[in-house]
């Protein structure tokens, strides 16, 4: 079965992949919001 560390890694993996997430689904709407202004500002 499953040692320690494995399982430690495992869970740090995951945790990491949930913040990328977390991160990318909270700035990405910000910096496609500001794209689109700066397009209105320069149209």
């Amino acid at each position: 079965g499953f040692d320690v560390v494995t399982l430690v890694s495992e869970q740090q993996k995951i945790c990491l992949s949930l913040v990328k997430a977390l991160v990318i689904s909270q700035l990405f709407p910000l910096s496609l919001s500001s794209w689109a202004l700066s397009l209105e500002l320069m149209g």
